[in-house]
């Protein structure tokens, strides 16, 4: 009976040990799994600028460098415009270069410093679309310049990028369309000899940098707003970013609810910004006669749920009349959240307004959004010695042919808008 037992526990034990290994292998193989999912979905790109370093520590009196790199994603770029703001109270910007990563785009069309304002405005651009620039992390410009001597320890000025107004920050693909989701700014702090500090990476991925949570569990804390208050001319067309905070919620899908003056703007289009990855279209109307735009869209079963800042979705108006109009989020406006449960994320909105002026005939202004800009050069290269044009607006000096005579109109007033 002895001898029986210890074969029984024997045989028990190979067991055990055989079901731990089993349930051991099928736990790492469903991590491993996991991981690879969220590899994933972490690195799909977006078309993008960032600063590089993102952070340095300059000493008075001393020069810095910085360089302005590029993520394509999937499109091919036919020119860059980059507008980089600074405080010029603290530093001087005294060069800008082309970078190694646009060489192809052959046109240099400004290299502007004004370090009165505290702006550095580049662009560049080619016409022929098998130079376009493709990939990731394309070094597009270099910056030099000073820390002002007289810049106080400890104080620090932002690199951002321009957006949201006209003229802004773009990349033009070969459609001639502003493909930019999203930048990630810079910063230069002033310090020391005895206190140096060394250059932190730039972050590539996220585009949109998470903010630290500061709201609590379980509870409403997303947070949707517009850019500040933007104008164009009648006729012009504006693109506003739906800006998203989470918070500390877990974002896996919304319903939006935009209101506008169907008087003043028209609504054309609504797609999805850079915050979700490869989200599905659940609803999408836009009613121009009651000023309306109803929009659904959420993250598929297998993504995971979605935290930081980004842009959720972009509207492009245009516009009918001269006027003000607000565009604002109806109290219908949803935020789906797993940490709420079957609950409204959503805490606060910000409107914005729009103002649509009088055309003002800008010289150089081909697509009428009040600016004159590299979508416009776009345009004008795209029919260059085409005969007939294939859009006519492109002959700015109306002498029935679209050629290097047109180009002097647009140089001449390359930045210029409506005011």
């Amino acid at each position: 009976m002895f001898r029986i037992t210890k074969i029984n526990r024997k045989i028990l034990f190979y067991f055990l040990s055989l079901t731990i290994l089993l349930i051991g292998l099928a736990s790492a193989l469903t991590l491993v799994q996991e991981v690879q999912r969220v590899e994933k979905y972490a690195a799909t790109p977006v078309q993008n600028y960032s600063i590089s370093p993102a952070t340095q520590t300059v000493q008075p009196g001393q020069n810095f460098n910085f360089s302005v790199h590029m993520n394509t994603a999937t499109k091919s770029i036919l020119g860059v415009n980059i507008y980089i703001q600074y405080n010029p109270a603290i530093i001087l910007v005294t060069s800008i270069q082309k970078g190694s990563g646009v060489s192809n785009l052959e046109t240099e069309i400004v290299n502007k410093i004004d370090n009165t304002i505290g702006e550095l405005n580049y662009a560049a651009f080619t016409t022929n679309t098998t130079n376009a620039a493709n990939g990731s992390d394309l070094e597009v410009i270099v910056v030099s310049g000073t820390v002002k001597s007289i810049a106080s320890l400890g104080s620090s000025t932002n690199l951002s990028f321009k957006t949201g107004t006209l003229p802004g920050t773009e990349m033009t693909d070969i459609t001639g369309t502003n493909v930019l989701v999203g930048t990630v700014p810079g910063k230069i702090t002033v310090g020391s000899a005895n206190t140096p500090t060394p250059p932190t990476s730039t972050p590539k991925l996220p585009v949109t940098l998470t903010p630290t949570p500061t709201g609590v569990l379980g509870q409403p804390d997303t947070v949707l707003s517009f850019p500040a208050a933007a104008a164009t001319p009648v006729g012009g067309t504006i693109t506003l970013n739906t800006n998203i905070n989470t918070g500390v919620n877990k974002v896996i899908g919304t319903e939006l609810y935009i209101k506008y003056n169907p008087s003043i703007l028209e609504a054309t289009n609504i797609v999805p910004g850079g915050f979700f990855l490869n989200p599905e279209e659940s609803y999408k109307t836009i009613d121009n006669n009651q000023g309306l735009i109803t929009y659904a869209l959420h993250l598929p079963t297998s993504a995971f749920p979605k935290t930081g800042t980004g842009v959720l979705a972009k509207v492009t108006f245009k516009a009918k009349a001269v006027g003000s109009s607000t565009v604002g989020f109806s109290t219908k406006t949803k935020i789906a959240a797993t940490d709420v449960g079957a609950t409204n994320a959503l805490k606060s909105s910000t409107p914005t307004t729009i103002t649509v002026m009088q055309q003002c005939n800008l010289p150089g202004d081909i697509n009428d959004d009040g600016v004159v800009d590299i979508l416009d050069y776009a345009i004008l290269f795209e029919n260059f010695l085409v005969n007939p044009p294939t859009d006519p607006r492109a002959d700015l000096n109306n002498d029935g042919e679209v050629n290097i005579l047109d180009y002097v109109v647009l140089y001449t007033n390359f930045g210029r808008r409506c005011i």
